[in-house]
């Protein structure tokens, strides 16, 4: 059991770095602000229609980042002043995520790329869509979400700016590019216009109907007349039947020469009256709540 728990707090933290493993789908991650879906649909695979149109000319197996093989990889000299690829989509996107991985142990990997996009090849010019940090991570992908970006691209040019590790190779084994599924719920998302919603009009009675409103006066009177309704409901004896009870004891209590003359105690009657009182006082209390 303790092993187990140790396997699934290793998997959530796996999940909570943003880094998955090479059987693991992109999930939901940060996209600018608010949380989007990102499509499962890999445009920079093989599989898919991708494949590679250049790459610096001291480089070899290119082709190989679009594929998710373990033993065969992009590779350039890690001397060479400019090491790039050149990646001919699946089809024109707005690129929002790039997923990359290294599974060489005995080479340099990158560790500063540089992302730029074009929608035609040869390009005129480059338009930057992000520059990426990577980790010296070998065998796991690396998600990198990208800044939002009003231009597609059919074109993904990635350069290797800088490796970790003094190596003679530096390596790359696969990269893959995702796009956002775009929800309009925020303005210019990807140069789309923002129609913010209109909160719902008040509810107005057609011409002709009355509206029924009443006075806090008549509604504090509703409400007496319920706790009224609920008092006489009791199976208590009422206000009436109480004083006839007690009309005897306080008529003497009144008059206590006529007390004296019975010869009886005044305190009797005043204990009569007061206990009569409270245990009346006491049966409402008790049938009302």
């Amino acid at each position: 059991m303790a092993l187990l728990f140790f396997e699934i707090l290793l998997l959530c933290s796996v999940f909570q770095l943003g880094i998955l493993t090479s059987g693991t789908s992109l999930a939901e991650y940060e996209y600018d602000g608010p949380y989007v879906r990102f499509e499962e649909h890999n445009y920079a695979a093989a599989a898919n229609g991708a494949r590679v149109v250049s790459l610096n000319i001291e480089a070899r197996g290119g082709g190989n980042i679009l594929n998710r093989y373990k033993d065969q990889y992009y590779s350039s000299p890690c001397s060479a002043e400019d090491k790039f690829v050149v990646v001919e989509l699946s089809k024109e996107i707005f690129v929002g995520a790039i997923l990359i991985a290294s599974y060489n142990d005995d080479s340099s990997h990158p560790r500063d790329l540089e992302i730029l996009g074009s929608l035609e090849y040869p390009a005129e010019e480059w338009k930057l869509l992000g520059r990426l940090e990577a980790k010296d991570d070998i065998g796991a992908f690396q998600v990198f979400i990208l800044p939002r970006s009003d231009h597609s691209v059919r074109y993904l040019k990635l350069r290797i700016l800088s490796h970790h590790r003094e190596e003679t190779l530096c390596t790359l084994g696969t990269m893959m590019v995702y796009e956002p599924l775009i929800k309009r719920t925020r303005p210019q998302v990807f140069g789309a216009p923002f129609k913010p919603q209109q909160p719902p009009s008040p509810k107005v009675p057609p011409v002709g109907d009355t509206c029924t409103c009443k006075s806090a006066k008549e509604l504090l009177g509703e409400e007496i007349q319920k706790i009224l309704a609920k008092v006489e409901s009791c199976n208590i004896w009422s206000f009436d039947r109480f004083v006839a009870l007690l009309a005897l004891p306080f008529f003497l209590f009144l008059f206590p020469s006529l007390v004296d003359k019975c010869g009886l105690d005044q305190g009797f009657f005043r204990g009569i009256i007061f206990s009569s009182g409270m245990l009346y006082l006491i049966m409402v209390v008790s049938k009302y709540f």
